[in-house]
């Protein structure tokens, strides 16, 4: 038998139609289909963004309520964070796009400018529990490289996300742009090695040198399927 009918209604949200991440695979993550269960469009889930600037009374993020918790705003970077928040949460109503998890009870954000980006985390995780999100958009010039990529590679970040995850909160992290969206060769996470010869970032069960943050670390592929990864997208076991 059919189920209820989706609490999330997408057809008012006018910009709905370009969202083709929402849609069922192999096109996109199906969103449209989580918001059929319980929870499935963010209800009762908290979530912190980390960057540095955002637009936190776009007519699709006030309702939110969305708080600086920690750091200062960089204008530059408003464009980011707010398309970021948009992707995450836009409200649904009858403007601009519809959220992956629309619905979502706490949206909070960070931000590294004026700060450091380890002491924004360990401000996301005094204001997060078991089970919450934290976002790092975020990336780092690679120790001795013109690469970009995770910022765990830096060892006070790598700590503070280690300290996230192992308090139960699910912490998600950008790959870094590999070639600063240049041509490759990208980021290969198994062949780089800090200064001192370490591949920490290469999961392999022979190498000692590992380590493994809990993080999800995610890197940017084509919106078409069949999603093939992009040339300055970094790759690897991790």
């Amino acid at each position: 038998q059919a189920g209820p009918d989706p609490v999330v209604n997408a057809a008012d949200d006018p910009r709905a139609v370009n969202q083709g991440y929402l849609d069922p695979a192999p096109d996109g993550i199906d969103a449209e289909y989580a918001w059929t269960f319980p929870g499935g469009d963010g209800a009762g889930q908290r979530f912190i963004d980390l960057e540095r600037g955002w637009t936190l009374d776009h007519e699709d993020i006030l309702a939110h309520g969305a708080t600086l918790l920690h750091g200062t705003l960089l204008d530059s970077s408003r464009g980011h964070g707010t398309s970021v928040l948009g992707e995450v949460c836009a409200v649904d109503n009858a403007v601009g796009c519809v959220g992956i998890v629309p619905n979502i009870a706490s949206v909070d954000v960070v931000s590294f400018h004026g700060s450091t980006r380890a002491d924004a985390i360990m401000a996301a995780i005094a204001n997060l529990a078991f089970g919450d999100v934290l976002l790092l958009e975020a990336q780092v010039y690679l120790n001795g490289t013109t690469l970009l990529g995770p910022i765990e590679a830096y060892d006070a970040e790598y700590e503070a996300i280690r300290l996230a995850t192992a308090l139960g909160i699910i912490v998600v992290e950008a790959g870094g742009n590999g070639t600063n969206n240049g041509s490759a060769p990208p980021l290969d996470m198994d062949a780089y090695t800090t200064l001192s010869g370490q591949a920490i970032l290469n999961r392999d069960p022979a190498n000692p040198d590992f380590r493994d943050s809990g993080a999800i670390i995610v890197t940017a592929a084509t919106s078409t399927a069949p999603h093939s990864r992009l040339a300055y997208a970094p790759h690897g076991r991790r």
